[in-house]
This record gives structure tokens, C-alpha cells and sequence, in this order.
């Protein structure tokens, strides 16, 4: 009985907007050219909305000049004539229109073409009418996104809860993606630009700012409001508390090189994850020169190099190493299993990384990434990892101490330069 109604009021809605499209084609729009037919078997994307995703259909429509500024993709195929972009963008942009239309409302869209400016000194028209009924028909016909496809660069440990929480409150499953410990961030990064024709991911969920303003600089995320950062924590040097006080311990990174640490340092390889982006902003900081002649000087006093920042934690726990560079979660992290390790204080070379969150440009499921993508921001949220200290706090600006200050700019500019002489000292 249910299904009769509700075949009935979609018949009905259906007559409606098919009646309002004839008279709209016979009169309102007599005066404009006729629109050409639809090309049948392809997809057309709208720019996209400023609240994330786009309008998607099943077939093109042609996209003419518009008055009112770049067209909207507004042709229909049944001769109504033109529908420029301000209003209709609008409403679908507001309404969340990112999902695919169903088979349902694409003769309602082409029936109740209707525009979205009047003709100059004309009535608006029946667009009110025709927004009304495709409204109506979005919580039965249209295909609400199911789950979304996450690329996630935080360690599982600390992602997964808060992914599963989502997927509680929301009722949508998130298909997560992990890197491993050695490439962490640049394995995600470069599987997303070899996907960027025909994106997997709908949210990359970063754990440092270099590689995620790379991906945007490259267009892989949407145009507008495409990521955004959230809390931080910090490149550390981390002693072994048996084998060195806070008080002997080297103050600068530039003191490694010495010959009393031959042998005793461990860090992760400089071409990946944070210790990648550590490197670049200390080149930017120190200048080429003085840059390049540490990187010699530390490659040659016999560091342990290592696959992740968790491992040097590991070798300094042990006393094999007796410092290390690393982050301040794989300190923590170290301490709650009880390694004697302890993190030497935030200074000028420390370098602040905060956590993000991106959405890919065309992501399949673009609904369900927006609300992953805000769902992450929530103050609630970054707390929550802060208190697993995952992160170090909500916001940088909280830190009274100086701490690097990057030009992001120049950084990326001279990101394969400075790549391949870290591959040349450390590649060895």
C-alpha cells in the first residue's frame, strides 16, 4: 500500500512538472533560442559548490554565457530555452546537490526547466514551483551517499576510534586507507596525484602540513574551502633518560655532528613523513649552504637511519641510540609503554605540524566527505587526540616558545631540489 502511494505522488509531482515545463516552453521562454538535445551517455560536473562537492548528472547539458557571470552547466533538452547559473547554482549548492541525480528526477529536471533569472522586465517565473518539486522528490528518489573512502596518514591507532564514532553518529561507513610507517604521508600523496583523473579518495586526512599543501598546489583537492588544518604537535629531540640528563644533552640539532654522538643518534629517513618536512624548513631557515654542510656532517657521524619516528623512539627506549629526532607522539607513546625517554624542550628549530583534512576535487562521495571533512575540525574531536596524545594541543598560536616559521611558498618551490640532495647525503 505504501508503494502505491508513493508511486502516485511521484506520478503527480511527475504531471505537474511536465505540464509547467510545456507551458514554460510555450510562453515564458518563447522569446530565447531553443536549447540543443541532450548527448546521451556522459556525466557533467557543476563548478564546484563553496560547502564542498558538486552537481552531478547523468548527462551533459550545454553551458552557454550567461548574463549573471560563468555559466552553470543549463541546457535542457526538451526546448525550454536557457537557465543561467546565479539562482540555480545556488539552490543546488545550498540544498547539497552532490549526490547523483536518480532516473526519477531527471525527466522532473528536464520538464520543470524553468530559469533561474527572469527575463529582464519579466516575472521570475515558476522556478519557485519547480524548486518545490525537486525538493519533494530528493528524500525518495535521490541516492544518498552509503560510505566514504578515507586516506588516512594518522597513525590507525588514533584514527580508527574517532572514524568509528563517525560512522555511529552519521550511519555512514568510512573505508579507510593507512600508509606505512617508512613512507608515511608521501605514499598516500602519491597515490592521490596517480589517481587524480579518476579520484578513489573523498578525504585525505593528513598528519603534516608540507605534503598536503603540495597536493594543493596541484589541484588535487576542490577549489574552494578544499582543506584545513587542526591542532599540532612537534618535531623533538628524544634522550635516553639512563644514559643522558636534560643538562648534557645537545641544545641545537646542529651540535649532532659532534664526535661525542657518533654512532648514538637515530632518525627516520629524511625523505619521508615529518622528518621530510623537518629537513625543508630547517634548509629555509638555515640557508643552502650551512643546510647542506650539516646534512654531510650528520651523515658522516654514522646515525642510525630508520623506517618511522616510532623506531627511533625504540632505539633511544633501548639505549642502542642515545638520542634521536622524532615526534612528540612516538615520545608519548614511548613513555606509556614505560621506555625511559624523555623530550628536550621546543626550541627555535622545533618545527609545529599540525594534523589535516582535504577533499579531493570530483570526490566519488562528495556529502559524505564534507561531513568527515567538518567532522574532523570539531573542537570535541581535536581534544580527543590531544588527550590520546596523538596531538600536542588545539592550536599553535597556544605556544608561548619560538618555533620555525615557514614560507610555504618558497618551500615548495624548492621541494625537488632539496629532495634530490637529501637523496644524495642520505642515499647512500
Amino acid at each position: 500500500m505504501r508503494g502505491l502511494i508513493l508511486f502516485v505522488v511521484i506520478a503527480v509531482l511527475w504531471t505537474a512538472a511536465w505540464s509547467l515545463g510545456i507551458m514554460h516552453a510555450n510562453g515564458v521562454l518563447a522569446h530565447q533560442p531553443r536549447a540543443t538535445p541532450w548527448e546521451a551517455g556522459r556525466q557533467w560536473h557543476s563548478p564546484p559548490c563553496k560547502g564542498g562537492g558538486s552537481f552531478r548528472g547523468l548527462r551533459p547539458f550545454r553551458a552557454p554565457e550567461c548574463s549573471d557571470g560563468p555559466a552553470f552547466p543549463s541546457r535542457f533538452g526538451i526546448g525550454t530555452g536557457l537557465v543561467c547559473r546565479r539562482a540555480f547554482s545556488a539552490f543546488a549548492c545550498e540544498n547539497g546537490l552532490g549526490a547523483r541525480m536518480s532516473k526519477l528526477q531527471i525527466p522532473l529536471l528536464r520538464a520543470a526547466a524553468l530559469p533561474a533569472l527572469p527575463p529582464e522586465g519579466g516575472a521570475p517565473g515558476a522556478s519557485a514551483t519547480f524548486t518545490l518539486l525537486w525538493t519533494a522528490t530528493l528524500p525518495v528518489l535521490g541516492k544518498a551517499d552509503k560510505y566514504v573512502v578515507a586516506y588516512c596518514a594518522q597513525d590507525e591507532d588514533f584514527a580508527l576510534p574517532i572514524l568509528s564514532d563517525f560512522e555511529k553518529e552519521t550511519g555512514l561507513k568510512v573505508r579507510a586507507v593507512y600508509d606505512s610507517e617508512a613512507v608515511k604521508t608521501v605514499g598516500l600523496a602519491n597515490r592521490l596525484l596517480a589517481e587524480q583523473r579518476r579520484p578513489q579518495c573523498d578525504v585525505f586526512w593528513g598528519n603534516e602540513e608540507m605534503r598536503t599543501r603540495l597536493l594543493a598546489a596541484r589541484n588535487v583537492f576542490r577549489a574552494t574551502n578544499g582543506w584545513a588544518a587542526f591542532g599540532f604537535r612537534s618535531r623533538r629531540l628524544v634522550i635516553n633518560t639512563n644514559r643522558l640528563s636534560l643538562r648534557a644533552a645537545p641544545r641545537s640539532l646542529l651540535d649532532l655532528t659532534n664526535v661525542a654522538w657518533r654512532g648514538k643518534v637515530a632518525l627516520a629517513m629524511p625523505q619521508f613523513g615529518t622528518t621530510s618536512a623537518h629537513f625543508h624548513a630547517l634548509r629555509q631557515f638555515w640557508g643552502q649552504a650551512r643546510w647542506l654542510a650539516w646534512c654531510r656532517a650528520l651523515a658522516a657521524n654514522k646515525p642510525f637511519l630508520v623506517d618511522g619516528n616510532s623506531v627511533v623512539v625504540k632505539l633511544v627506549g633501548s639505549g642502542e641510540a642515545w638520542l634521536g629526532l622524532t615526534d612528540s607522539d612516538d615520545i608519548a607513546a614511548g613513555q606509556r609503554e614505560g621506555l625511559p625517554v624523555a623530550p628536550m624542550p621546543l626550541s627555535e628549530e622545533t618545527l609545529l605540524i599540525p594534523n589535516t583534512v582535504a577533499i579531493t576535487r570530483n570526490a566519488p562521495h562528495p556529502e559524505a566527505a564534507q561531513r568527515l571533512f567538518l567532522y574532523l575540525q570539531r573542537p570535541e574531536v581535536v581534544k580527543r587526540l590531544v588527550a590520546a596524545r596523538a596531538l600536542e594541543g588545539v592550536s599553535p598560536g597556544a605556544i608561548p616558545m619560538p618555533a620555525l616559521k615557514v614560507d610555504w611558498d618558497t618551500l615548495l618551490r624548492d621541494l625537488e631540489g632539496t629532495t634530490a640532495k637529501l637523496n644524495e647525503v642520505f642515499l647512500r
